[in-house]
């Protein structure tokens, strides 16, 4: 699995190439280059390429591909990957570029996408009685329910809903708060190093040196994280100190094991100690990088 870009050509001997991507046109452009490219390669197997527009296709898209001359070597179709979970309790659509689509160039596609992906939970959870709406895009993504939601009457069995309200806000009706500095261990973890589907990397001092940046996920699955994610920072040095005597403990516990129950019992536990181990040090190696930067008198 490779990142789709116009510096990395198809390098594979696989039969089938196949292409998820948004439907963007600068896409495209990378997609007609890259089979370009093996049809100018000598005659050898013949490579079968397959483009998924996640969630749906465009014209736009379909006409650019057509102008490109390969629209023919293409099977085209559609995958609704409509929602990531990205933690226990967050669903995210990954459409970073929406809200420059919608305000800027007043392309309102991905409020379509977002009833659409509205609709799919509801299929599973029962229809949502309440639905409030705040701003100009989100009364557009209403409607498109209301509308929708006509159009499903009497083709699916009702659910009993399991949602009681749906509270829809548009990021125009508050421009003001993302510009303000976040000051927990999360929000400047975001504001120092970028946070990207649930990623961040590693600074480069924690990184083995032969090879790239390390990338820690975020999620609540991970204790620490979990407990440090919504604290202010002046608290995270203090946590991160308590943790780190408290697992210094556990692994002293193994000078204090007699029988060969309590010498099981440690080795039991040993595994999710090496796990608490390598997240502490992770997190302390970021909080380290943090605090170089938050003692700066330009950060106040």
């Amino acid at each position: 699995m490779f990142h789709l870009s116009n510096q990395r050509p198809v390098s594979t001997t696989a039969q089938h190439v196949i292409y998820m991507v948004r439907p963007r046109l600068a896409l495209m452009d990378i997609i007609a280059e890259q089979v370009l490219e093996q049809a100018r390669q000598p005659s050898g197997q013949r490579k079968e390429f397959h483009v998924f527009f996640v969630p749906r296709k465009s014209q736009p898209c379909v006409r650019q591909l057509e102008e490109r001359g390969v629209y023919g070597e293409l099977d085209i179709e559609e995958y609704a990957l409509e929602l990531f979970p990205v933690d226990s309790d967050v669903l995210s659509m990954e459409m970073d570029a929406s809200f420059k689509e919608c305000h800027v160039e007043e392309d309102t596609t991905s409020m379509h996408y977002v009833a659409r992906a509205l609709m799919t939970l509801q299929s599973l959870y029962g229809v949502i009685p309440n639905v409030y709406a705040k701003g100009k895009m989100a009364k557009l993504v209403g409607d498109l329910l209301v509308r929708l939601r006509r159009e499903q009457v009497g083709r699916e069995a009702p659910l009993v809903p399991q949602v009681d309200t749906l509270l829809l806000l548009d990021r125009q009706v508050d421009l003001l708060t993302p510009l303000a500095t976040q000051l927990t261990y999360q929000g400047l973890l975001d504001e120092l190093f970028g946070v990207q589907h649930n990623l961040v990397r590693l600074p480069e001092a924690s990184s083995p040196p032969e090879g790239s940046r390390q990338q820690l996920c975020l999620n609540s699955a991970e204790e620490l994280f979990a407990d440090l994610r919504d604290r202010n920072f002046n608290a995270v040095g203090p946590l991160l100190s308590r943790e780190a005597k408290s697992l210094t403990s556990q692994y002293e516990v193994r000078h204090d094991a007699k029988t060969i129950g309590e010498i099981k019992q440690f080795v039991d536990r040993l595994p999710s100690m090496q796990l608490k181990r390598k997240s502490l040090a992770n997190h302390t190696s970021l909080a380290e990088e943090i605090k170089k930067v938050t003692d700066q008198e330009s950060f106040f």
